[in-house]
């Protein structure tokens, strides 16, 4: 029998966590979150989703010994990933099955060992790789395991931001490298566990080499620091009023770490790429390519894959598959239609999480998916850096960096 569950992590992806919870009929025991100026956000949208009756501490010792956490079993762990090391611990050591938001860590080092503490427990830890779970990438998935693509060569995989969200990562915490472990970690580690997963049954990435700048916005102090203080009303980076479940009365609800929430753009400290490419060789002789840019008109993902028995193209976001079999040379056309923010995976992977405890299975989306992700974008980072190859060793969790002479 299912028990309940505390929620560390009381921002937008924690609070939507918590209503899809409530929508299951799964009670939540406390929400935890050291911005305790957020509280009356928080259970504004907690009573929104149907979740009011949720109690909400800044610690997450406070939560336990509060005595209103008894019955918790499940711990969801949403909070940025400088904090999952701290969380992931105390979680396993109370005895909790541990969703965890992903990616894993900001850097090697927590990485490391949060994949030793995962070694040595028996519950059940899942990584939110959501996009394996949207029929999209599932349906994709399928067809390349059903063997119509033949032996994939490349993997071609596309992310564009728009402008309004690729703002984002110069005004919140996700503009510091410190804090999320660089762009593609905490943006597209998405994007590099999907690419190994549809390779998974053909080889292992051994190598990576990438390129990129912060390219966009660089300029600097072309204009005001602030947007309230600048008179160029074209800008298309202007900062707008916040969504009204991310701010009271207009004004977003942000800790320390993020920069004035209407920094111009143009003057931001970020120091994470925020344009990149990188090439991944595996294995078997073939190679994925994935490239993002955190400036666009809209939100988009596409992807091509080219196998030795046919060809496949998608869009995420209206759901679109064609793919063709060389031998029989008819094209198939497929929709998944995209249903919200994460091509309708959200409900999806909340509801496997709570099945694999029920089954005692191992979830679809495991530690050692999420530290591969990371230590892929780590090296790609490390490519880019010294200009050079990043080999990887038997053993992901160790790199060695081969430039060419």
């Amino acid at each position: 029998m299912l028990g309940e569950s505390i929620i560390v992590g009381g921002g937008a992806r924690g609070i939507h966590f918590a209503g899809l919870l409530a929508a299951q009929h799964r009670k939540v025991a406390a929400v935890v979150d050291s911005f305790t100026e957020g509280f009356p956000l928080m259970r504004k949208r907690l009573g929104d989703l149907g979740a009011g009756d949720v109690q909400l501490f800044p610690t997450l010792n406070e939560a336990l010994e509060s005595g209103g956490c008894s019955a918790v079993d499940t711990m969801f762990i949403m909070t940025p990933e400088w904090t999952h090391y701290g969380y992931f611990r105390e979680g396993l050591r109370s005895g909790f099955h541990i969703f965890m938001e992903k990616p894993l860590a900001a850097g090697k080092s927590d990485l490391l060992e949060m994949i030793k503490l995962n070694d040595g427990t028996d519950k059940i830890v899942q990584v939110g790789f959501v996009l394996r779970y949207t029929p999209f990438y599932s349906r994709i998935k399928a067809i390349v395991d059903s063997g119509v693509l033949g032996k994939l060569v490349t993997v071609h995989m596309n992310e564009r931001l728009s402008l309004w969200h690729g703002g984002m990562y110069k005004r919140n915490w996700r503009r510091r490298k410190d804090l999320t472990g660089g762009f593609l970690n905490e943006k597209c580690s998405h994007d590099l566990d999907i690419m190994c997963w549809l390779k998974e049954s053909g080889g292992r990435p051994l190598s990576v080499f990438s390129m990129g700048s912060r390219g966009f916005c660089s300029e600097g102090q072309r204009h005001p620091g602030l947007c309230r203080n600048c008179r160029e009303n074209d800008c298309p980076w202007q900062f707008k009023k916040h969504d009204g479940w991310r701010s009271i009365d207009g004004i977003p609800c942000e800790d320390e770490t993020c920069a004035p929430y209407d920094i111009c753009v143009y003057n931001s400290d970020a120091d994470i790429y925020d344009n990149q490419t990188v090439t991944i060789g595996f294995s078997d002789g073939t190679h994925g390519m994935f490239s993002v840019a955190a400036m666009s008109p809209k939100e988009e993902r596409d992807i091509t894959l080219h196998g030795t028995e046919g060809f496949l193209t998608g869009r995420f976001e209206t759901g679109e598959i064609r793919f063709i079999n060389y031998r029989d040379n008819s094209w198939h056309e497929e929709e998944y239609g995209y249903k919200d923010f994460h091509g309708g995976g959200d409900e999806r992977i909340m509801a496997a999480f709570l099945e694999c405890i029920d089954k005692g299975v191992k979830p679809l989306t495991t530690m050692e998916n999420g530290a591969q992700a990371s230590f892929l974008a780590f090296a790609a980072d490390e490519s880019l850096e010294k200009g050079c190859p990043v080999f990887l060793e038997l053993d992901f969790s160790k790199l060695y960096v081969c430039c060419n002479s």
